[in-house]
């Protein structure tokens, strides 16, 4: 016989097969039999719809068995999940259950109901604890599958108002699903960097289904992680008619994906309205005291017209006086100085020496032309000009006494 080149004990080899186990985790479903509750809870888990008996044995820590919502029975069908590990002293396989949740409608609700009064008794529902959310949200974290309806739902009527959505895909239904949801809610919290600062809010949501889909958000596990975030979670979990623990626990709820969409849109939509409201009411009033001023300027005007030109009229009345008063006083003033220069005229024509040449009386001048006014400017044989009224001579001088 050939041996393999390593030889381990059975200790050893043991050890080396939880190792590999360890690396798989599973999800298995079935029907309990041979239940034993200790401490800790003991059961096969068996294929009731397979024609082999098959039997797995499994192992619920008491932990965990004190946190289930609901009591496991006999014949109880269920999904666990887990990793399988064996027990070294007798050598047999146990399944270590991590995770189980009952299937069927009857048994999810009544898993639902006692989950329900648990969580309500611990004050997980209380208003009181609830975070209030911001009125104008911003930066939104989602967390939802991106093959589903509700990523789309949601975005179209959150509407287009400056959102920063980060979406996060999770799984939102299988057994799955619940270590899914709570990573996704504590990656938000754990990660502010994501968008420089915290999250304005989280908003969880899935379409309709089954209880059983559901089932994911009807945990103690899930309720812990939204109870726990710092960032305000709004639960948007399936149709209007479905009610889930997570809607309860959440700070807010909106009834299906749209809904949450609306919800976080709201206050920016009405205040959309109201500033064309405003605006509007704004731009009427504006109008109204344009117009108002306007007529009151239009008057104002018409006053100052007429006032300009009573005005204009009464310089136009006092420009004709002027003008009257300037011309009569012009008219006496060349008047007078007519008067004048006729009296001047007179005063020069009766003083015309020629008027005295026809009178007898003659013009004498010396040989410069300078009018000898007395015998003794001239000279004896001196030569003159004699001018009478008619003409003129020359004349000499004789001194002899007449």
């Amino acid at each position: 016989m050939k041996l393999t080149p390593t030889i381990y004990s059975v200790s050893d080899y043991l050890d080396l097969l939880n190792e590999k186990l360890g690396d798989f985790e599973m999800a298995v479903q079935g029907e309990i039999t041979s239940l034993s509750l200790r401490n800790h809870a003991y059961f096969s888990l068996t294929d009731s719809k397979s024609k082999e008996k098959s039997v797995l044995g499994c192992a619920l820590w008491q932990f965990r068995l004190q946190r289930l919502p609901f009591t496991l029975e006999e014949g109880m069908e269920v999904q666990i999940i887990g990793k399988a590990n064996i027990y070294k002293p007798s050598g047999r396989l146990t399944f270590i259950v991590e995770h189980i949740i009952p299937v069927g409608e009857g048994a999810l609700q009544k898993a639902f109901e006692a989950l329900k009064k648990k969580l309500e008794d611990k004050g997980y529902f209380a208003d009181e604890r609830k975070q209030e959310l911001p009125r104008f949200p911003v930066k939104i974290g989602l967390l939802t599958s991106e093959t589903g309806d509700a990523i789309r739902d949601f975005k179209k009527h959150l509407g287009s108002f400056g959102f920063n959505v980060f979406h996060r895909d999770i799984r939102v239904e299988g057994i799955y699903a619940i270590d899914s949801i709570v990573e996704g809610i504590r990656w938000f919290n754990e990660h502010p960097e994501i968008m420089n600062e915290e999250l304005d809010v989280l908003v969880l949501t899935r379409g309709g289904g089954s209880l059983e889909s559901l089932q994911a958000f009807n945990s103690e596990e899930v309720a812990q992680a939204i109870y726990a975030s710092k960032i305000p979670v709004v639960s948007a979990i399936g149709h209007e008619r479905d009610i889930t623990i997570a809607d309860l626990v959440a700070d807010a709820r909106a009834s299906t994906p749209t809904d949450a969409g609306r919800l976080l849109s709201e206050n920016w939509r009405s205040s959309e309205q109201r500033i064309i409201h405003f605006s509007q009411s704004f731009t009427r009033m504006m109008e109204k005291i344009i117009n108002s001023h306007k007529e009151k300027m239009d008057n104002q005007l018409e006053r100052m017209i007429s006032r300009f030109f009573s005005k204009m009229d009464y310089f136009f009345e006092k420009r004709n006086y002027f003008s009257q008063s300037i011309s009569s006083h012009f008219q006496k003033m060349i008047f007078h100085f007519k008067q004048n220069l006729d009296l001047v005229e007179k005063q020069l024509l009766s003083n015309d020496p020629s008027l005295k040449l026809k009178q007898g009386y003659s013009l004498v001048k010396d040989e410069n032309g300078k009018i000898v006014k007395s015998v003794k400017k001239i000279n004896e044989k001196q030569k003159i000009l004699v001018t009478v009224s008619d003409g003129g001579f020359k004349a000499i001088v004789d001194k002899k006494e007449l």
